[in-house]
């Protein structure tokens, strides 16, 4: 996490830091990062930039939270305008990340996270791929299934997750983004079918 003298640094400050730092994390995975190109960028000092960040992870891993609230930001508004269709609202902000990633400002930061940057993180046990923490409590509607127990609630989402981070890792890869949202489609529509069914099957019992 930033240093409280980050945090206290004004806007203007914070953000050319953040543009320095999503430059570099966009050209270069973080295990051939460099500080010095960082506080070139930033026109910050190395003594600086120790002073805000720990090492290098913990400096990505603000741009990564920083960036992933927007991501999930989408989700959420989704969900809740969606409230009667979880699958319907995981669809939509699928699609919609998708087909905005070629004007996004951030593709190159998600295609080496994706790609490659998650992958060190998790071996290093400095993963911060979290999805619930930035989900409130609610409800899940599939079909006529209402979920509302947590701990159905949250290994559901991680999944629904997963599913479309693949599918945005494959529009990254070179996919075409219908024929990705198509498969995608295909994949919830199984989910929803698997759960609706099982749910049956145990009311039957």
């Amino acid at each position: 996490m930033p240093s409280d003298t980050f945090n206290h640094l004004n806007s203007a400050k914070k953000s050319i830091i953040f543009s320095a730092l999503v430059q570099e994390f966009s050209q270069h995975p973080i295990s051939e990062a460099q500080v010095a190109r960082i506080i070139k960028s930033a026109g910050i000092s190395r003594g600086a930039f120790y002073k805000y960040f720990d090492d290098m992870i913990d400096s990505y891993q603000y741009v990564y939270r920083e960036v992933l609230s927007g991501i999930h930001g989408g989700l959420i508004e989704e969900l809740y305008k969606n409230p009667q269709d979880t699958l319907l609202a995981f669809y939509k902000y699928t699609a919609d990340f998708t087909r905005q990633l070629a004007e996004s400002d951030y593709r190159d930061f998600y295609a080496l996270h994706w790609q490659i940057n998650q992958y060190y993180l998790k071996r290093r046990n400095q993963s911060d791929d979290n999805f619930n923490r930035f989900l409130p409590q609610m409800n899940l509607t599939i079909g006529r299934l209402t979920i509302s127990d947590q701990q159905k609630v949250v290994p559901i989402v991680e999944f629904l997750m997963n599913v479309s981070h693949h599918t945005i890792q494959n529009v990254l890869a070179g996919q075409e983004v219908e024929a990705s949202l198509a498969k995608f489609n295909v994949l919830i529509t199984v989910i929803k079918d698997g759960l609706v069914k099982g749910e049956n099957h145990v009311s039957g019992d």
